[in-house]
């Protein structure tokens, strides 16, 4: 719809989209930034005053399971098993899948634009010539 709305053509379906890299992790840290924050405010406000975890161990706790490492070292003092921390890491995880596939993508057309233009530097500079050097799309 924005991208009609902008006059670009509209994608197809095995069309990959790529989004900035700073975006990404950008979105993956105010995400994080906001998962502790409510875990700590809701933390603190289900139990007794000074009973909650702190704004740090709010923060790590939200970093290992939203990765899905989950060691259980940690966990909030009050609200153990509250339903409503599963729903919020659980709509974390597709931010997480995007942030990953983005940084891929960024690092394999890195390595690989890098290994291209080598590949038609030494062509060049050698003055030889494959079939596969002959199919390699422009850099």
């Amino acid at each position: 719809m924005f991208r009609r709305a902008r006059g670009y053509e509209e994608t197809k379906d095995d069309e990959l989209i790529s989004l900035p890299i700073k975006f990404c992790m950008f979105l993956m840290l105010a995400y994080l930034l906001f998962t502790s924050l409510f875990i700590y405010e809701y933390d603190a406000l289900s139990g007794p005053p000074g009973s909650g975890i702190d704004f740090f161990h709010s923060f790590y706790f939200s970093f290992i399971s939203i990765t899905t490492i989950g060691l259980g070292d940690i966990m909030p003092s009050n609200v153990t098993f509250a339903p409503i921390i599963t729903v919020v890491f659980f709509f974390g995880m597709p931010i997480l899948k995007v942030v990953n596939r983005s940084t891929y993508i960024c690092v394999e057309n890195g390595v690989f634009g890098k290994l291209l233009k080598a590949a038609k530097t030494a062509y060049f500079t050698y003055g030889q010539c494959s079939s596969a050097m002959l199919m390699m799309p422009e850099v």
